[in-house]
């Protein structure tokens, strides 16, 4: 079935700025709802902070249920936001963009179109800035949008609202697992910053190999050979996603590198040299690849000194409560591999460190089952969405 498509102008009652205001510490007064305050596509109208607002500015950028805003700039450009709830007397931030969708267009089918793969090459396309992209009203208002009639966009909405609900419960649970492995972490050896049983230390660099790669240039690239992998997908890997590598080298030229830098073993540590979120990839796969140098960092663990999931989960722990006083660099904290060198890390006994290890190997299990649950769920929604907005549903 063929939709008539529109501009967004042509759909919404208003597609406005924020407005410039100061978070206060008050307990009376407007929300002020900012960026920062939606993550995970939810918002704690708990921990919103309050600010003075005009009577002006305050009926210029009150939000209202059914309204959407969007991220102007950063790293977040053009996500947005579906207000589902929220208080009275809310307004938003001047980095944000609101669209009131008009009464013949279900907040809720926009809001799903503004997460599908058309609306974001839609937005790749129009967002400006070669340093920091960005999105302005006049932009957003021309984005083109098909759109069934009313009753069909609440039917869609509603199937992709429960398919959605079914992706976050997915999501939840391997958030869950995750939490469940730092508890037993912190169970049996404590906090890794204040060491509170006392362990022994040492510096990583005298218990384990810390480097990188050898330089890999552009022109070296191959359009098919042995994967490169840059920090993003180790990152992913990590994560326990599935990656699609999109740069590759020539075989005969990864032979020649790792004759002279060796390659990561199963077991090692590979790191993104930016990692405040602790994603580390414990190599799990003998097929062959290779890395970015500096961008992705090596650790290889001397297995009779310390186990390496043990140190995996040490560091992730580490980075989680403690970057700013490992890594380095006043633009990205960045780790370098002077830092991880010197860095003091607990070394409790290893009879120890290996239940421990035995203990997070049941987790994992589950985890790898749970990840293939998501990416299962994941694929499904990205169809239900393809096949929304192309009217076949």
């Amino acid at each position: 079935m063929t939709w008539s498509q529109y501009q967004l102008r042509d759909l919404a009652d208003s597609i406005d700025y924020g407005v410039s205001e100061s978070a206060v510490d008050r307990p009376v007064g407007p929300k002020f709802l900012r960026i920062t305050d939606i993550q995970d596509d939810q918002v704690n109208w708990n921990s919103v902070p309050y600010c003075k607002s005009s009577e002006q500015k305050l009926r210029a950028a009150r939000l209202r249920k059914g309204d959407i805003v969007f991220a102007r700039t950063g790293a977040t450009t053009g996500k947005s936001f579906l207000i589902r709830e929220c208080p009275d007397n809310a307004i938003f931030a001047s980095y944000l963009i609101r669209v009131r969708a008009a009464p013949s267009v279900e907040p809720a089918f926009l809001a799903h179109f503004f997460r599908s793969e058309t609306y974001w090459q839609q937005i790749s396309a129009t967002a400006v800035g070669a340093a920091q992209p960005g999105i302005n009203a006049t932009k957003l208002g021309q984005l083109k949008i098909p759109l069934p009639p009313l009753a069909e966009q609440k039917r869609i909405a509603v199937i992709l609202d429960q398919a959605d609900k079914l992706l976050r419960k997915r999501q939840r649970a391997l958030v869950r697992l995750n939490q469940l492995g730092q508890a037993i972490f912190i169970e049996m050896f404590g906090d890794p910053k204040s060491n509170p049983k006392g362990w022994k230390t040492a510096r990583l660099g005298d218990l384990c190999d810390v480097g990188s790669s050898k330089r890999v240039f552009v022109e070296e690239f191959v359009e098919r050979g042995v994967p490169f992998y840059r920090g993003t997908e180790v990152g992913k890997l990590a994560a326990g996603e599935n990656i699609e590598p999109d740069l590759f080298i020539a075989p005969e030229h990864y032979d020649s590198l790792i004759s002279q830098s060796g390659k990561p073993a199963m077991g090692d540590l590979l790191l993104p040299s930016i990692c405040h979120d602790g994603r580390i990839w414990k190599v799990d796969s003998p097929k062959p690849f290779y890395f970015k140098d500096g961008r992705v960092l090596w650790i290889k663990a001397h297995q009779a000194e310390i186990e390496s999931e043990y140190l995996r989960r040490y560091l992730q722990n580490r980075f989680l409560f403690d970057y700013a006083s490992i890594a380095s660099g006043t633009t990205f904290a960045e780790l370098k591999i002077v830092n991880l060198k010197s860095l003091a890390v607990l070394n409790p006994p290893r009879e120890l460190q290996v239940k421990f290890s035995s203990r997070i190997s049941t987790i994992e299990a589950l985890q790898q089952g749970e990840n293939q649950a998501h990416s299962h769920v994941s694929s499904l929604f990205a169809s239900l969405q393809h096949r929304a907005f192309r009217g076949e549903l």
